[in-house]
């Protein structure tokens, strides 16, 4: 409660329009503020600056600070790529205060980005210019250097160009090395070379550098080792042996890392585990790991390289389990995906060629203009070596050229057979469509039917609801408009008006918008959580101006929570029942609270019976009340566990189950 409400009042403070605040205390203050938020509640930290953000002057200085804490609270709570905008905004900053160090990690930090996108050609020129940066600077925190390194070697390593992602890979972990203090940078670093060295060949040297990262303590980064041991061993078809470690890698990436904001290495796993389960012809495992990923995949709705796989796993395992229908049916998903996987990869292989290419290109030139700048003396033999030069490099060019083209002509053949295992799988097809139109026509039948039995259903439910609702609505407006309750309010009016004539506008304006509010609920099922605790706001506000501070109320509900639905008039009525039924003096003041949760809100108050407080009631708010969510198929509790407070739980009903009732 104390922290939503440090939330409200924080961001109500400044919901008009101010001028910026240029004051260092101030914001000093509020960086102190911020910083203490981040550690605990990283959400709130992100709502805290956003609300600071108009008051912002436009100095380079605070911009900065402020976009440093929003990175950090981004990468704590959403998806790296969420970052972006972010980045781009502290890259110009950083470009206006010539600080190439930021200028460096804006650009790999993006380029990063541009990874997660499969944007290699964009990726691969923002992390070479922020390594340029790194490799020029002086003053940059090795901490920073190595994570440029690691980034590189992070998109070489996608690239599958891993005699590159080797040399970055060693870089990055010789400063890791030096460091001596960051441990996930280290194991990090291990797993680069392992992965690389594995893509080279180097078997025993890949293993040594997993098992050293292994030694070290574990860290979100522990899970791609023992997964990097797992491909190893699956490489050898030691299948028991890959498992374990594979299995060990689901458990710590669990531990480590949130599946919400890194779905892919997840997916990775189950897939893997996968695999090899089938491998081992345990097929209720591999059921049970291949449906978990095809599940996340749909959920996070990941691209056609992440998923395919998936789809020839299925297939597989329906063949395996003698179900060729629906192995058919994974097959021409998995092969209508095949074009998109092989054009991808074929994108990834051109750019690594063409930056190879442009690389010994431009190291040549390099090595040539030095050579003849320090060479003056002998021009004619360095023109000799010069037109050596260039043969060698138009050999050279003609031999990447050459390769392309074999590339090309390697990949068109794969296509082709594609093409022709793809013509066999539908010639299968067109033999089972007469009995598959058959069974869908009698499904579309079947859903038809239950369909119409659902609508019925649904209109017998509304029709009752909505009696139950008007019912409802009499008994509110019967209760409100009671002698005693108007007595008292046009009391209230009368000596408002010779006291404070604002305060009795204000007051009879509230007392009209009462009954007009209450009169728009009479033909709606349902309403928002917000709607009812506006209307009962507004009748409590009523309340007070009669029983003043010996009537207390306290609302403690998430904002997000505000869009589920419940009946009308339901919280009200509780609230109600409380004002009716208890003393309310300054020797007995009453406070009501009301809580929720996902799926119900909680109304309480201490029990303080004033003398016949259940004779004068019909009880039919509350019967009423009951009789309303039976139809919605759910009921009100009431907890009997103290005796000195009565409290009521009643449903509340998401956006997605109210479209159903």
């Amino acid at each position: 409660m104390k922290n939503i409400t440090f939330c409200f009042l924080f961001t109500g403070s400044f919901s008009f329009a101010q001028p910026p605040v240029s004051d260092t205390n101030f914001w000093n203050q509020q960086w102190r503020t911020v910083d203490t938020l981040f550690a605990h509640q990283p959400k709130m930290a992100a709502a805290t600056l956003d609300s600071l953000k108009p008051l912002l002057p436009a100095t380079v200085d605070l911009q900065s600070k402020w976009i440093e804490r929003r990175l950090n609270v981004v990468f704590a709570t959403q998806p790296y790529i969420a970052a972006e905008p972010y980045l781009e905004a502290y890259l110009n900053i950083s470009r206006q205060k010539s600080d190439s160090d930021n200028v460096a990690f804006c650009m790999a930090r993006l380029g990063h980005i541009y990874n997660l996108r499969k944007q290699y050609k964009s990726a691969l020129t923002y992390e070479l210019h922020a390594l340029k940066l790194a490799q020029k600077s002086t003053t940059m925190e090795p901490a920073r250097r190595a994570g440029i390194y690691a980034s590189l070697t992070n998109l070489y390593l996608e690239l599958e160009d891993f005699e590159k992602a080797n040399q970055f890979g060693d870089s990055c972990l010789r400063i890791r090395l030096a460091e001596n203090k960051a441990v996930p940078g280290l194991v990090q670093a291990y797993h680069f070379l392992g992965e690389s060295s594995m893509g080279l060949g180097k078997t025993e040297e890949s293993k040594m550098f997993f098992e050293k990262g292994l030694q070290l303590k574990a860290n979100g980064y522990t899970s791609l080792l023992y997964r990097g041991m797992g491909d190893l061993l699956a490489k050898e078809e030691n299948w028991p042996a890959a498992l374990i470690h594979y299995e060990k890698a689901l458990a710590t990436f669990s531990q480590f890392n949130k599946t919400e904001l890194r779905p892919i290495p997840r997916l990775e796993l189950l897939k893997r585990l996968s695999a090899t389960h089938l491998k081992m012809s345990n097929l209720a495992k591999t059921s049970l790991y291949l449906n978990e990923a095809i599940q996340l995949a749909r959920e996070k709705q990941v691209g056609a390289g992440a998923s395919y796989e998936l789809n020839h796993l299925m297939a597989k395992l329906y063949e395996q389990q003698n179900q060729p229908i629906e192995a058919i049916n994974w097959y021409k998903l998995y092969i209508s995906q095949a074009d998109t996987v092989m054009q991808e990869k074929l994108n990834k292989r051109l750019l690594t060629i063409n930056t190879q290419f442009a690389t010994e290109e431009k190291e040549k030139e390099i090595t040539y203009l030095n050579l003849l700048s320090t060479k003056r003396r002998q021009q004619i033999y360095w023109l000799i070596a010069g037109s050596l030069l260039l043969i060698l490099l138009s050999v050279g060019i003609g031999l990447l050229l050459f390769q392309r083209r074999q590339n090309m002509k390697r990949l068109e053949i794969k296509h082709q057979q594609s093409e022709k295992l793809l013509a066999e799988k539908t010639q299968l097809l067109q033999q089972l469509e007469d009995t598959q139109a058959h069974l869908e026509g009698l499904r579309l039948k079947r859903e038809n039917e239950l369909l119409q039995q659902e609508k019925q259903d649904w209109l017998l439910r509304q029709t009752s609801l909505e009696k139950a609702n008007v019912l409802a609505r009499f008994e509110s407006l019967k209760n409100q408009l009671n002698p005693h309750f108007l007595f008292n309010s046009f009391n209230i009016i009368a000596s408002l008006i010779a006291l404070n004539p604002k305060e009795a506008i204000r007051y009879t304006q509230n007392f009209a918008s009462l009954f007009r509010h209450l009169l728009s609920l009479h033909h709606q099922a349902l309403i928002s959580l917000r709607e009812e605790l506006d209307f009962v706001s507004e009748w409590l506000a009523l309340q007070q101006v009669r029983f003043g501070n010996n009537l207390l109320y306290e609302i403690n509900i998430p904002e997000h929570l505000l869009q589920h639905s419940l009946p009308p008039l339901a919280i009200h009525t509780l609230i109600e029942n409380a004002v009716k039924h208890n003393e309310i003096s300054t020797a007995q003041p009453l406070k009501i609270t009301i809580t929720a949760t996902e799926t119900e809100v909680t109304v309480s108050n201490p029990i303080r019976l004033r003398r016949g407080g259940h004779n004068d009631s019909t009880g039919l708010g509350l019967k009423n009340l009951e009789e309303r969510y039976a139809i919605l198929g759910s009921h009100p509790k009431v907890a009997d566990t103290d005796p000195h407070f009565f409290t009521v739980s009643i449903p509340i009903f998401s956006e997605k189950i109210a479209t159903t009732l």
